[in-house]
């Protein structure tokens, strides 16, 4: 029996070749092949297979083939019956060789199939570390790319508003030139008119020398004044300089009114002149001979507006010019008796500096603020100069740093393409080497059910089979948690 049972086997390669691979080479390799499938589209958040439909499809396929196992025995015996009659002639020590050189030609199959196997595991980790690193570069271009839109949409806001503020800064700018012309045509009209009204024979063609040139009042200035006065002072650059405190409400018209009282009673430095009591005591007085024009800052104050409405501070100055009749006889006196030898004695008859005077001081005012106008639009100028070239720094630093960010981006998009294709390249690889691993398993499985000598063997090699598959099972659930409410195993 022991010679039959041997010398069935080499006839069994002859018969069942062409059967067993069909049978067996479709439902073995699956579970690796699904296993690197769903482990790749894990990191995707894409769906995984139910490992447990696996399962049962594995469950029933040993099933299948248990039950083929009865039959398969009276093929057994057949194909027993029929090795006895095609050995029959041959020698044991055929037989024996003919048997060595299949088992070791199983040998080797498996030792190839495990270098495989070890090589696809290889290939796989190195596949999954590709596709990791590719998601994540792929994660940083496009947060990348979001952050370029912001800085795009960031830049163009910044440049309409950076083109407002500069057709605004125009218009101002052109507003300011008008007002500025505007005042210098004015100072102009006026500095025409005051000149025309000194040349009117209103004006003093005598005046009184000027190394004797005021009467200064004995009293001193005030240290201090409230808020709601003022300490100002009076000057006739012939006559006298004479500090007067009023209130900011008082009508001009008084303290006018107060000075010329003081020089027609001719003793401007009798009595100081410092309180409102003295304006008030003076206000009702008509001047009996003397009469004087007040400016301030070059302009003519009216007696009717108050020091609050015209703008006048401490320590400001009132210039008094004195009005004098040409009309009357040279012999009748112009001041008191008195004071005639003292007044005639400062007194100048040259009538072209007392206009000289006069020019003097106007041209002096107008300078002056002309000056200050001239100095405001000039700073102005530059400020707004200054501004907008900061603005034109700002957009090229602006452009620099897109054009930066967008060179970035094309070298992170070229970096990100050769990544996926690389990826694809490797994904078609383990493809390929997970099909041909499961071409290898499927021969391994038909050379095994080739060689199968007897039921006992037979029962051997299923229990091995079925213990592979359990293995394969069990690491296929501990890659992959099945869903909840349903076994991890049931092989």
């Amino acid at each position: 029996m022991n010679s039959g049972g041997g010398s069935s086997s080499p006839a069994k390669p002859g018969i069942q070749t062409p059967k067993t691979p069909p049978s067996n080479g479709n439902t073995v390799p699956q579970p690796p092949a699904q296993n690197g499938r769903t482990s790749g589209k894990k990191k995707t958040v894409d769906p995984t297979p139910d490992p447990v439909t696996m399962y049962e499809s594995v469950r029933s396929r040993i099933a299948a083939l248990e039950e083929e196992e009865g039959l398969e025995e009276e093929e057994d015996r057949k194909m027993a019956e029929q090795a006895h009659s095609a050995v029959r002639g041959m020698s044991d020590s055929a037989i024996h060789s003919k048997y060595v050189d299949l088992y070791q030609e199983m040998k080797r199959s498996e030792r190839e199939y495990a270098k495989e196997r070890q090589k696809l595991t290889k290939d796989k980790d190195a596949a999954k570390s590709q596709l990791t690193k590719a998601n994540h570069s792929r994660t940083k271009l496009e947060n990348l790319a979001r952050e370029l839109q912001k800085d795009n949409k960031r830049l163009r806001e910044d440049s309409r508003r950076l083109l407002s503020s500069v057709e605004d800064a125009q218009e101002v700018i052109e507003s300011m030139k008008s007002e500025i012309e505007r005042r210098v045509d004015d100072v102009k009209s006026r500095r025409d008119t005051l000149r025309d009204q000194l040349k009117n024979p209103l004006f003093p063609s005598s005046t009184p020398s000027p190394k004797h040139s005021a009467y200064v009042d004995s009293s001193e200035k005030p240290s201090s004044a409230s808020k709601s006065e003022v300490i100002l002072k009076v000057v006739c650059k012939y006559r006298a300089e004479l500090f007067f405190k009023v209130s900011r409400k008082t009508k001009l018209g008084r303290l006018f009114n107060a000075w010329t009282a003081r020089m027609n009673s001719g003793s401007p430095g009798q009595q100081p002149a410092d309180t409102d009591q003295d304006v008030s005591s003076n206000a009702g007085k008509v001047p009996n001979h003397m009469e004087f024009l007040f400016s301030y800052h070059g302009r003519c104050l009216d007696g009717n507006l108050t020091a609050e409405e015209v703008g006048i501070e401490d320590d400001d100055v009132i210039v008094a010019v004195e009005i004098m009749d040409l009309t009357q006889d040279a012999d009748e006196a112009i001041v008191p008796p008195q004071h005639a030898e003292r007044l005639k004695k400062n007194w100048n008859d040259d009538p072209q500096e007392a206009r000289k005077a006069m020019e003097d001081i106007f041209d002096v005012v107008v300078r002056t603020r002309l000056e200050g106008l001239l100095t405001q639009y000039e700073l102005r100028e530059r400020h707004f100069e200054a501004i907008i070239r900061s603005k034109e720094l700002e957009v090229l630093l602006a452009k620099a740093r897109a054009e930066e960010q967008k060179h970035l981006a094309d070298v992170e998009r070229g970096v990100s393409n050769a990544t996926e294709a690389q990826n694809m390249k490797l994904q078609q690889n383990m493809e390929n080497m997970q099909t041909s691993q499961a071409r290898l398993l499927d021969k391994l499985i038909a050379c095994c059910k080739e060689v199968r000598p007897s039921g006992e063997r037979s029962q051997r090699l299923f229990s091995f089979l079925r213990e592979e598959l359990q293995k394969r099972g069990t690491k296929i659930a501990d890659e992959t948690p099945p869903p909840e409410g349903q076994p991890a195993s049931g092989v």
